[in-house]
């Protein structure tokens, strides 16, 4: 039995469901929202199914399955097989309808009475449109259950780049990302189309969701930097470009979500925001999976780029429709650009967006070069960062001010002795800052707007820790408890902020030399010295290649730190070279080692000490911590 019947059956099922949820919804049918809904579960249980074969064929070795030859091999590790589920574009589409058809079978068992069960069916509806583009992708162009008419005695295995833990974190968290963000999308299309509030509704699958594309995007930095041997964690590449995309909007979008629960306004604005963000999703999808362009992060040329892009522009079409019907009902007061909470955050809103369409702009440029001239070229980093860092600095300045103001409108003598505390904290530490030589003005303008906004929410937990009659840390427990959104908020912008800390220092301050030794000679960079003893080829425990290991002492100042064993692996089986680089994580810095291979006794070396990258990381530990924290459900609040 070819197990691409329970995909097939799957994708029935949900052609079945979406059919019954919105008839039965457009009826006030309660029997056919109940057919609809075992429809979903059935959809669940036969993409489980197909989903648990795919992973037993993977660890059974079953080479006759195309997918598990192109991805795995017998001398490939068990941690390894496992991520092979993903590894492949058709595999990546099973997660995709998997995890969708999880969070639609979750948002079934939510449903109460008859209007919310009205309500989440029209969302399941869309959810399971959404299905039913993958499940026909599945069944016809990228069947992940193809059988090859001979059994190979072996497979291709694993490209060695992805032999790493990150290709295990870094695509099931984006994808638990992309996949839970269908879910407020369903919701406000279902809103849209009974005229009812979804914000509120899907205010904790929208934090979830923008929590796992943070994460994967953090994951993803993290994997390049110490797998890629390049020394840095992001690189602008417009593959990497579109899990940032989406990421900004939905930012923008958390933001102006409040505005709408507090004071019914920017429907409009916040439909649109939530739309976008999905269509960015699927242009992320259609980007990495169609191979109409060359990146380390894409998929080979597949052929699903026209079916991709009809998927994608059906939703959009959907969705402008849907806008056009309801532009009445989407009307609402306008929300000025004045000195309150929710003219600040629609400035914020905006600097985001522009921020990602500057970003899509330079990930766009490429395929219009193509088109008028046949060849690609990519955007450099400079671009990114001339037009990013100045919107970057604007937001850290804002987010510096709305929490010290609420939402009535100000006026500018009410806010002086509310920011005063703050704007001082900010000019004397850069004035330190100039005093110890910083000159850069990315550096002094990164440090003036996170000063101010640390400043700010520092004061916050120090005015939470005083409000009640307890003790300090019982009174903002007790705070925190009663507005977790709240707090979680304000942790996740102090995450932010050590995060811009680790990119200003990793990026400006970055010392890097490339030079050669001979054995027993040593070279020194900044405070370390590097003694080069010599180079051993090893053979992989497996046989499958060979490890050129290049064998050097490190020294500091205080003397011997550890022995440095950077290498270039040789694979036989993909006849290619693959650089596994040293570093050496101290507190404040990164020691980052590069062997380049080795000439006539002599061997190249590129070495660099970055400061501060460890922030990133740890900013990023910081940041599930606050999302965390902001997902739980408040006391004084009474939430879906």
């Amino acid at each position: 039995m070819n197990d691409v019947i329970f995909l097939q059956a799957a994708l029935i099922t949900t052609i079945v469901a979406v059919f019954l949820h919105v008839i039965g919804a457009e009826l006030r049918r309660e029997d056919l929202i109940e057919w609809g809904k075992i429809g979903t579960y059935l959809t669940f249980i036969f993409i489980t199914i197909a989903s648990i074969r795919l992973f037993y064929l993977l660890i059974t070795h079953d080479f006759q399955n195309l997918y598990v030859a192109s991805y795995t091999s017998l001398d490939l590790p068990l941690f390894y097989v496992i991520s092979a589920f993903w590894a492949g574009q058709e595999g990546s589409f099973l997660l995709w309808a998997w995890l969708i058809s999880i969070f639609a079978s979750i948002v079934l068992l939510r449903a109460k009475s008859m209007d919310d069960a009205r309500f989440t069916s029209y969302a399941s509806g869309m959810l399971g449109a959404i299905m039913v583009g993958f499940l026909y992708i599945l069944v016809t162009a990228s069947n992940p259950f193809k059988r090859l008419d001979f059994l190979p005695m072996d497979g291709y295995g694993l490209n060695p780049l992805l032999q790493d833990p990150g290709m295990v974190l870094h695509p099931p968290v984006l994808f638990i990302g992309y996949a839970g963000m269908a879910v407020p999308f369903a919701f406000a299309m279902a809103g849209l189309i009974m005229k009812k509030d979804w914000v509120l509704s899907t205010r904790r699958w929208f934090i979830f969701a923008w929590i796992a594309l943070s994460m994967g995007n953090i994951i993803g930095a993290w994997w390049a930097y110490h797998v890629l041997g390049w020394g840095g964690y992001w690189a602008w590449d417009p593959v990497e470009n579109s899990s940032l995309l989406p990421w900004l909007t939905a930012s923008a979008l958390l933001h102006t979500v409040m505005v709408e629960e507090k004071m019914k306004r920017m429907r409009a604005w916040n439909f649109t925001l939530m739309t976008v963000t999905f269509i960015l999703v699927l242009y992320g999808t259609f980007l990495t999976r169609s191979g109409i362009l060359e990146s380390v992060h894409a998929f080979a040329d597949s052929g699903l780029g026209a079916v991709l892009m009809g998927f994608l522009l059906i939703i959009l079409a959907a969705a402008l429709r849907l806008m056009i019907r309801r532009r009445d009902y989407l009307k609402s007061d306008p929300v000025g650009f004045d000195l309150s909470r929710s003219g600040l955050i629609l400035i914020t809103s905006i600097l985001l967006v522009v921020s990602a369409g500057t970003v899509l702009v330079g990930s766009f440029y490429p395929l219009l070069l193509e088109v008028m001239g046949g060849v690609q070229q990519m955007v450099q980093a400079g671009y990114y960062n001339t037009v990013n860092v100045p919107i970057a600095v604007l937001i850290f300045m804002l987010l510096g001010i709305c929490p010290l103001i609420r939402w009535r409108r100000y006026k500018l003598d009410e806010l002086k002795p509310k920011i005063t505390v703050s704007v001082l904290s900010s000019i004397s530490v850069v004035l330190i800052a100039l005093i110890l030589g910083v000159r850069d003005p990315i550096t002094i303008s990164a440090t003036l707007a996170c000063t101010l906004t640390l400043t700010t929410h520092l004061k916050e937990f120090y005015d939470a820790s005083r409000s009640g009659d307890d003790k300090g840390l019982s009174n903002l427990y007790t705070a925190i408890c009663g507005d977790h959104r709240r707090f979680g908020g304000y942790i996740v912008h102090l995450s932010l902020i050590v995060m811009v800390i680790g990119v200003c220092g990793s990026s400006i301050y970055e010392n890097r030399d490339i030079f050669t030794l001979q054995a027993g000679s040593s070279h020194t960079i900044g405070d370390y010295t590097l003694e080069y003893q010599g180079t051993e080829a090893i053979h992989s425990p497996s046989g499958d290649g060979i490890y050129y290991v290049a064998i050097l002492d490190l020294y500091g100042e205080n003397g011997y730190i550890a022995r440095a064993m950077p290498d270039l692996f040789y694979s036989f089986r993909f006849e290619e070279t693959y650089q596994h680089v040293y570093i050496k994580s101290r507190l404040f810095e990164d020691i980052y080692i590069i062997y380049q291979g080795s000439e006539e006794g002599y061997a190249l070396f590129e070495a660099r000490v970055i400061p501060l990258v460890s922030f990133i990381w740890w900013g990023g530990v910081l940041l599930l911590f606050g999302g965390i924290i902001a997902l739980l459900p408040d006391k004084r609040r009474n939430e879906a």
